[in-house]
């Protein structure tokens, strides 16, 4: 209420190079810098002079779908990529135990500094200490830096990301949706248990930590399906590159459920087709494995239990997505066959804050 959009466009737009239409260009610049090539040189994407560089970004807009740039807007980016990655380079994830993953895989994104970004107006309102938010924040940006807005070409993005009982897991989701909104994704799925009233908690809790006055504005809807009323259809939304708008869902790990969510992505093809979607599955030990106790093969239809068919069927319903369990209690996760559809591929560990009091200290 009383948002002043003009503003936030203006606001937005003072951090034009964090946009999702500029990672195809951080990449080229990433793995030229890897390569050990000085910067000089990449400032004219190792060219010989300006005009070569301006018919290299001509060449990349028309061929490669690079966003139409000039050569100061080519300088900008690298100077900022260079001080990004200077930065960065003595980075300490304190906020992993231990992590395994493939050390890579690296999208080049940062911690949103904006004061108005999602992230750091949710940073800012919470009541914790500073090296529990430090770690909070390391934390995150370790694992959104190994995600995608769009996995068509590169393949699922599967992850586990493992907390301890009550230690804060749901912070640590907030905080990962409020810095991938900041950066491009748009639609969050939260899978939340099997119990009604947790799921509505939860929900209710998100749209109060996340919907604050800044850059973005947050809604969350319930029970999405094709048969949904006017306003609350996929074709209402708005999730147009830049839009200020950021969406999400708490959906019960029913089966029934999770179709009419399945029918709700495929009701409007323009909307489905522009959602850049993060499922985060809470409790994912719970509901979503296959119960039927199976591995050897996963091809058959009676192989599947209901809920598990149904999260399978929303991935596969997505124009491209990463799937995120998040669980206090992985063995089971990560002990199921490899062959297993929804088995993660990395994982993370994550560290309580210094107020946190558990089995471990006890």
């Amino acid at each position: 209420a009383g948002v002043n959009l003009t503003q936030q466009q203006e606001v937005f737009d003072m951090s034009k190079y964090d946009s999702p239409i500029y990672d195809d260009c951080r990449k080229w610049i990433q793995k030229k810098q890897e390569k050990g090539i000085e910067w000089a040189a990449i400032r004219l994407a190792c060219k010989n002079d300006t005009a070569g560089l301006a018919h290299f970004l001509k060449t990349r807009s028309e061929e490669d779908d690079w966003p139409v740039l000039s050569v100061d807007d080519w300088t900008e980016l690298v100077e900022e990529c260079e001080e990004y990655l200077g930065s960065q380079q003595d980075i300490k994830f304190r906020g992993n135990d231990g992590a395994l993953f493939d050390r890579t895989q690296d999208n080049g994104l940062r911690v949103p500094e904006n004061p108005r970004s999602c992230w750091q107006l949710y940073k800012n309102g919470l009541n914790w200490k500073e090296d529990s938010i430090q770690d909070l924040e390391d934390a995150t940006i370790g694992i959104l830096k190994r995600l995608s807005t769009d996995t068509r070409d590169t393949g699922a993005i599967k992850g586990l990301v493992i907390g301890h009982v009550q230690s804060g897991k749901t912070a640590n989701m907030e905080a990962l949706m409020a810095m991938a909104a900041d950066h491009g994704w748009n639609m969050f799925i939260v899978l939340s248990g099997t119990i009604e009233n947790l799921r509505l908690q939860t929900l209710k809790r998100m749209q109060n930590d996340l919907n604050r006055e800044g850059n973005l504005i947050w809604r969350g809807f319930e029970h999405p399906s094709k048969s949904s009323q006017y306003g609350e259809r996929a074709r209402d939304f708005h999730f147009e590159d830049n839009a200020q708008s950021r969406y999400f869902t708490v959906c019960l790990k029913n089966a029934s459920r999770l179709r009419k969510l399945i029918d709700w992505i495929h009701a409007d093809k323009a909307a489905h087709d522009k959602m850049r979607i993060l499922i985060i599955d809470d409790e994912a030990d719970q509901a979503s494995l296959n119960n039927y106790g199976r591995s050897n093969s996963l091809k058959d239809e009676e192989e599947k239990s209901s809920t598990y068919d149904a999260i399978l069927r929303l991935r596969g319903a997505l124009p491209g997505n990463t799937y995120l369990q998040y669980t206090a209690t992985p063995q089971a996760n990560i002990l199921i066959s490899m062959q297993d559809l929804l088995s993660p591929k990395s994982h993370t560990l994550l560290t309580p804050g210094e107020g946190y009091i558990g089995g471990k200290l006890f």
